[in-house]
């Protein structure tokens, strides 16, 4: 992510970033995406999410040295405390909550560095649909699925948020089995999120370079790909909306103070065959609230080029 305009400077150094340019490159491309804890036999706090994006190369030919890209996406997620079927929200770790965003990204990645900016405008509450939705799967499953309650649910809200990230990355090792380390900051702030992160992580396998690899969901130049990847992040929240309540006030049921520090991991396998992207990654993090545990999750992704 990136604040005001990136030009052909000293700043992106010396290297030889400049992209192939007998590869035909890949112009668009439709993402499905689903976060579930289920398949780690669990069913609590971020219990679901579905994304369906849409990404697309501007068309600057005159910088040959960075990749610009663009994307927007529909995400839906639920969260919800760990019993599902307890009636005294005293007992609580979280709120039942539901976000529907709407999210518009910009990348620009060259060889060796990446800057992302992304603006997300959401329901919460009940107008998410998430109650609704979550109620509807659990009657349709089995016989013996818990129904939540749904008791206490964060009230209706509408967020508007603004994250920022850079990205520097690191080849340590050439294919056949390459090996790359990247690190880089994340801010965020707005009426959804407000934290501060650092990320570092590593990739082993046969990838491409930062501006057209899976690892960064960059459109690529069409070369296949396979590794895999461990990413480890720190982030320290100062506002959790989903945790606690609308920024400048909310007179919710459940609200709960967020901790500060969160720690992120991410065990991940990629592959790209042409046109065709799979993602399977492992998703594991810290207790969110006093009260709650540490918990993890699984992402599958699939993806069409064209």
């Amino acid at each position: 992510m990136i604040i005001g305009l990136v030009t052909r400077t000293p700043f992106w150094g010396q290297e030889n970033n400049t992209l192939n340019p007998d590869i035909k490159e890949i112009d668009h491309q439709f993402e499905l995406k689903h976060d579930n804890d289920f398949l780690v036999f669990t069913d609590r706090y971020y219990s679901s999410g579905s994304f369906i994006s849409y990404r697309w190369l501007s068309k600057n030919k005159k910088d040959s040295l960075n990749n610009r890209q663009h994307m927007l996406y529909l995400s839906h997620e639920i969260y919800t405390p760990s019993d599902l079927l307890e009636t005294n929200t005293r007992f609580y770790e979280r709120p039942y909550a539901g976000f529907l965003g709407f999210h518009y990204q910009y990348s620009i990645a060259n060889i060796t560095r990446l800057f992302e900016f992304e603006y997300a405008m959401g329901f919460t509450g009940k107008m998410s649909g998430a109650s609704g939705l979550q109620s509807l799967f659990h009657n349709t499953a089995a016989e013996d699925s818990r129904i939540a309650t749904w008791l206490g649910q964060l009230n209706n809200g509408i967020t508007n948020n603004l994250y920022f990230t850079y990205l520097r990355e690191w080849k340590l090792q050439d294919n056949p089995l390459s090996f790359h380390v990247s690190a880089g900051p994340t801010i965020a702030f707005g009426t959804k999120d407000i934290f501060i992160q650092n990320e570092a992580g590593v990739f082993v396998g046969i990838r491409n370079p930062m501006s057209s690899s899976l690892a960064y969901d960059q459109l690529s130049t069409g070369k296949n790909e396979l590794f895999f990847s461990l990413i480890m992040t720190y982030r320290y929240v100062f506002h959790n909306t989903l945790l606690e309540g609308n920024l400048i006030g909310d007179s919710s049921e459940v609200l709960r103070e967020p901790y500060q520090n969160l720690y992120l991991f991410k065990l991940g396998v990629y592959y790209r065959l042409k046109r065709n992207d799979f993602k399977l990654i492992y998703n594991h993090e810290t207790a969110e609230t006093r009260q709650a545990e540490p918990h993890s999750y699984i992402t599958i992704s699939i993806a069409r080029s064209f």
